[in-house]
């Protein structure tokens, strides 16, 4: 029971509370409870021959590659960037965590632990609502000075604090929760409301994540689930029938998304500005890739590392820059093959693709944030495919 209040409690304060940064250098509370579950693992591996799969190890590569840039770039160029060294520590952490939830799987009560991750979810979705309703505390006051400190802390830590609140942080405009993002949240709602309806199927459940999309309107997220749902689904389904309620099910979310953009002004004009280019997230990230896209070849492929020259709002591009694009694909195929390993109907396929379209917004695999909600997806699938198997 101590253990999975603790993964309890792990989950809950990733979600609801704001990271500690300590010279930058990012801490969550998780983390610290982390360190004792990797000391029980420890004292449980010592006391039995427990068997966990080895294929969680092979973020080993990704992780020995970055340390060979690090090193090679304090021998030959005397420079140590400390934010690099935040990525290689950030898979260390994953590996760990893996492998101590592994170990202590058998001592950990699947069914309330993954019960109160729902429900923490949902009151996430809850307090969302409150904000985009204007709902007093909810939109100002209380509870929305806790959310601003926590996007403060969670995912901006630093600018012009009063530009930020204007233009990011409107939650009537786009909840962003307790966590500080509406990407990050939107995400976190298709991953965990996904997974509970691969449980048990309900179409309830397919509502409430068409709700959370349409509430929090990050359109990366809305695309992953649009492309899986949609055309991933259409292309692998050999069934007329199952064709058939694939293109019904398009057709009818595909009007009920134009309908949901017509009578609502702010996110239309929103929505036209992304299609066109004009909005500045989208003709910030165009600068960003025109960036690299002129680095030599030396530096695509093994990065630059150090400071950014300015704000990378894209994982995709931010990890090219600190250790090029043979790292990217290490890290992506390594989780690809750890997703895989837990898979159930699918699921590798569904959250690799969520996955790595958010990753080339607001960073995933590198993120404090999405750390997580990547590993206790990955607990999930592994408590879903075994449930399956009874």
């Amino acid at each position: 029971m101590t253990i999975t209040f603790i993964y309890c409690f792990m989950f809950f304060s990733a979600i609801f509370f704001p990271t500690i940064r300590i010279s930058g250098m990012p801490i969550l509370i998780p983390d610290i409870l982390m360190c004792f579950t990797l000391f029980l693992s420890i004292m449980k591996l010592i006391k039995n021959k427990i068997f966990i799969n080895k294929g969680i190890f092979i973020l080993i590569y990704p992780i020995a590659f970055s340390l060979m840039i690090i090193s090679y770039r304090v021998i030959f160029n005397e420079k140590m960037f400390f934010k690099d060294i935040l990525l290689p520590l950030i898979q260390i952490k994953m590996v760990l965590f893996l492998f101590s939830s592994l170990i202590l799987w058998k001592y950990l009560k699947k069914e309330s632990l993954f019960k109160f991750i729902i429900i923490s979810v949902i009151v996430q979705l809850i307090i969302a609502t409150l904000q985009k309703l204007n709902i007093p505390l909810f939109s100002n006051g209380l509870f929305y000075n806790y959310a601003v400190y926590n996007a403060m802390s969670n995912v901006y830590y630093g600018g012009n604090i009063d530009h930020i609140i204007n233009t990011h942080l409107k939650v009537t405009f786009r909840p962003i929760g307790f966590i500080g993002s509406p990407t990050i949240l939107a995400t976190y709602f298709l991953v965990i409301f996904s997974l509970w309806n691969i449980m048990n199927f309900s179409k309830k459940k397919v509502i409430l994540i068409g709700y959370s999309l349409l509430l929090c309107f990050s359109k990366i997220t809305i695309l992953s689930y649009i492309i899986y749902n949609f055309v991933v689904n259409l292309l692998k389904t050999k069934s007329i029938k199952k064709i058939l309620v694939i293109i019904t099910g398009g057709i009818t979310s595909l009007v009920l998304f134009l309908l949901f953009l017509i009578t609502n002004d702010r996110i239309y004009n929103y929505f036209i500005r992304s299609i066109d280019g004009s909005d500045y997230g989208v003709t910030h990230r165009k600068s960003v890739l025109d960036y690299i896209s002129n680095l030599n070849i030396e530096s695509i492929l093994f990065g630059i590392g150090g400071e950014p020259p300015f704000i990378f709002d894209s994982g995709t591009l931010l990890t090219i820059f600190r250790f090029g694009i043979v790292y990217l694909l290490l890290i992506y195929y390594s989780y690809y093959m750890i997703l895989k390993i837990f898979s159930i109907k699918n699921s590798h396929l569904y959250l690799f693709l969520i996955y790595i379209l958010a990753d080339m917004t607001i960073g995933v695999f590198h993120n404090q944030m999405f750390f997580y909600l990547i590993s206790f997806s990955i607990l999930y699938c592994k408590y879903i495919k075994e449930k399956n198997e009874i």
